[in-house]
């Protein structure tokens, strides 16, 4: 297997950079300006042939917070036989280890998911 690495990058002054730190920084600059638009005019027309598929009523329940019932309940109905992206885990793995979950764990999760606190608390 051939791994490739990136020796340098020319910056936007166009001076070549080979420090590891600049380089991240070169392409943290560059996706931002990537995915930013410089454009704020009125997009309306754009969206004008888009037809609407969310209703205000979806809309507001998507804006809802999580509760540990509804949590509980989406658990279960995962097919235990399938595995999680981030970890590759088996749910059935959860299902086995849940009556070790701490409360803290159990707590935390509607707060993670309502992004109001972090799952680096718990890590």
């Amino acid at each position: 297997m051939q791994n490739n690495r990136i020796w340098g990058l020319e910056d936007d002054n166009g001076q070549w950079v080979e420090n590891e730190d600049h380089l991240g920084e070169i392409v943290v600059t560059y996706l931002q300006d990537l995915f930013t638009s410089p454009w704020k005019g009125d997009s309306s027309h754009i969206l004008a042939g888009v037809e609407q598929s969310i209703t205000s009523e979806m809309n507001q329940m998507s804006k809802e917070t999580f509760k540990q019932d509804e949590i509980t309940q989406a658990f279960k109905d995962i097919d235990p036989t399938k595995a999680f992206k981030y970890d590759g885990f088996l749910t059935l793995f959860y299902y086995k280890i849940s009556h070790v979950a701490s409360y803290e764990v159990r707590r935390y999760r509607p707060s993670i998911l309502n992004r109001e606190d972090s799952i680096e608390r718990i890590n």
